[in-house]
């Protein structure tokens, strides 16, 4: 931590407040020794949720546990340094100790009268910054006091997006992610969320506690998010009101903010207006693999679920007169018949990347609100970073993550949804991920769409740099064991500064890619300059020295060897200065390069003047021998 406020004690876990994947320990202020805090640890290789991250320090409310601060330490057992987030200690514990346990039943006045309302006005502010809670469960509220009646959301920071969240508490498209390909979602998640949670502690436990993630999306998909949630089960009329309205897995019916609110401040909650999804189902089936299919998203899962087995029949006349019967859907058929046979005219003879292709916008076609699936991966776009930003802390491959890019999945799932101004970012996203430019390419790519992931570069290996200006200190120290014939800046570091700094640094980025050592050698120089010049610090001489022993190709540019061995000179004493910039400004000054120039066009015509003089007095040597003999009699004769 930057202030040296706070101590760690990595020897006294707390164990009972750990997260999933944050583990929990005792922490203290330095400077208020009696107020409790405590450190949630996250893993390395696991990514924060960023935009949270950046805004929690704005965000105060009685019912959110409070934030104290955020930094990185070297953690011991990691061998490497890693995000630490501090709060303030909740002293009576956890509402539930997990999704699977139970607590006494909450009384309906509590819950509908002052719990819930209070959560409610906490998604409304995370709202009003544009971002989303995504970790609302029973096992992620605390209470605040020893006596058990303060009742707060806990920590949304220190994992992806709606990562811990067990598919009970997730929308049905959000299940049917990964759970690090859920992405930021909207405040329709954390409503849905909360109306599962009340649910929860209305009853005193999951009543879906038994389902496994399959289970208890399949079914979602049979009988609804209400039914598969209430479905039997026992609870307050109010509260059968608050589900109905909140759990409607079709966004056209479902409450929004403005309706919750409205709901809690009416006076008659049991009599309020809802209306039930308008669910469109075939009253003909539709057989794949045994079973019988009534509706399009059931079907859509099917296929995904059965990936091996969807293209037959997909590519079958059967599913076109299923749409066109069942449904009287002449324009998805039409669709559908477009995907099927556009370009192809033996559908027998397709390769596997075709019948991928094929498999997955038909997919998108049958449920528009369902994630992108493909056969390695389910993800939401906006989740696209996070699963990346995992998969290369976890130093997972990544290349078929970054081909949904390339191969123009992602581009595809925006045009179905007529989605413009996305499918736009996906092409320019697209033409940085195909560039072999240093400050271009995956890197680039991964870190346009992870703002918050640290530098993943080799360099820094044991370090955690989410901050451009921890960048230079970092190499400054890394330069007391690096190899001094190497760069201090590889395709990560360039990349990352690129995402940071964008046009600042424009120039150095061009003269970085260029192909003669000199220029290139320059553009790592100044890139470097241009960064002590932003971020400081004003001394760096490890860093420096690196630097200096990389520089002779600069040095050897200039055409003077005055002006080379001058430099050569002066180098020395710039170097312990530990001033880049100012090494930078000396060895490629705009004056001594015109001056050089200058200098060498001058001496070229000197040459070319002194060469014409030499081929003329070469070329004319026997006329001139006549002359002289010529004049030579004469001067004789007189």
């Amino acid at each position: 931590f930057r202030s040296k406020r706070y101590r760690l004690y990595p020897m006294r876990p707390m164990p009972s407040l750990d997260m999933p994947a944050a583990k929990a320990y005792t922490a203290e202020d330095l400077k208020d020794p009696k107020r409790k805090i405590y450190a949630l640890v996250v893993p390395p290789d696991v990514p924060i949720y960023y935009e949270n991250a950046a805004k929690i320090a704005q965000i105060s409310s009685p019912s959110l546990l409070p934030f104290v601060d955020m930094g990185t330490v070297f953690w011991q057992p990691y061998s490497q340094k890693t995000k630490v987030v501090l709060y303030e200690q909740p002293l009576g514990g956890r509402v539930m100790a997990s999704d699977t346990t139970t607590c006494l039943p909450f009384n309906e006045a509590d819950l509908i009268s002052n719990v819930l309302p209070s959560f409610v006005s906490v998604i409304e502010l995370f709202a009003s910054k544009e971002l989303t809670h995504r970790a609302i469960r029973p096992s992620n509220m605390y209470y605040m006091d020893a006596e058990k009646k303060q009742i707060v959301l806990g920590d949304c920071i220190t994992v992806p997006p709606a990562y811990e969240q067990s598919e009970v508490f997730e929308t049905i498209p959000s299940a049917m992610c990964a759970p690090e390909g859920r992405g930021k979602g909207t405040t329709a998640n954390d409503l849905y969320a909360l109306a599962v949670s009340a649910v929860f502690l209305a009853l005193g436990h999951n009543p879906m506690g038994n389902d496994t993630p399959r289970e208890v999306l399949q079914a979602k998909l049979k009988k609804g998010s209400y039914g598969a949630l209430l479905e039997g089960q026992k609870v307050y009329l109010s509260l059968i009101e608050l589900a109905r309205g909140l759990l409607s897995d079709d966004p056209r019916y479902s409450w929004d903010l403005k309706n919750t609110k409205a709901w809690f401040e009416s006076a008659n909650k049991s009599q309020q207006g809802f209306r039930l999804d308008a669910k469109k189902n075939s009253q003909r089936p539709f057989v794949f693999n045994g079973e019988e299919f009534f509706s399009y998203r059931a079907l859509a899962y099917a296929f995904v679920e059965h990936w091996d087995k969807a293209a037959e029949a997909i590519c079958s006349d059967k599913l076109i007169a299923w749409i066109e019967r069942g449904f009287n859907d002449a324009a998805l058929a039409e669709k559908i018949k477009h995907v099927v046979t556009a370009g192809r005219d033996d559908l027998t003879m397709m390769t596997p990347e075709q019948e991928n292709f094929i498999i997955t916008k038909v997919c998108m076609l049958l449920d528009m609100r369902a994630p992108l699936r493909t056969y390695s991966y389910r993800l939401m776009p906006d989740g696209l970073g996070y699963m990346l930003a995992m998969h290369s802390l976890q130093k997972k491959d990544t290349s078929k993550l970054f081909s949904l890019i390339s191969d123009g999945y992602l581009e595809m799932w925006y045009s179905v949804r007529e989605d413009k101004v996305s499918g736009q970012y996906i092409k320019n996203l697209k033409k940085i991920l195909v560039s072999r430019e240093l400050g271009m390419g995956r890197e680039r790519c991964l870190y346009e769409l992870n703002d918050g992931l640290p530098c993943l570069s080799p360099i820094l290996t044991r370090e955690y740099i989410d901050d451009m200006a921890e960048i230079l200190p970092a190499l400054e120290s890394v330069s007391k064991s690096a190899d001094q014939r190497t760069w201090p800046l590889d395709r990560h570091i360039i990349a990352y500064v690129a995402t940071h700094c964008g046009g600042k640094i424009g120039n150095q980025l061009m003269q970085i890619n260029r192909q003669r050592p000199d220029q290139s050698a320059s553009g790592m120089l100044n890139l470097l300059g241009a960064l002590q010049w932003m971020f400081g610090p004003e001394v760096l001489y490890g860093l420096t020295s690196w630097v200096g022993s990389l520089v002779a190709p600069i040095v050897n540019s200039y055409h003077s060897k005055a002006t080379q061995a001058r430099m050569q000179k002066d180098l020395p004493k710039l170097v312990r200065k530990g001033n880049i910039t100012a090494l930078a400004r000396y060895l490629d000054s705009a004056d001594a390069r015109t001056e050089d120039v200058t200098g060498f066009d001058a001496a070229k015509k000197q040459y070319v003047a002194l060469a014409e003089e030499i081929a003329y007095l070469e070329d004319n040597k026997e006329e001139r021998l006549e002359y002289y003999k010529t004049l030579g009699y004469q001067v004789a004769a007189i």
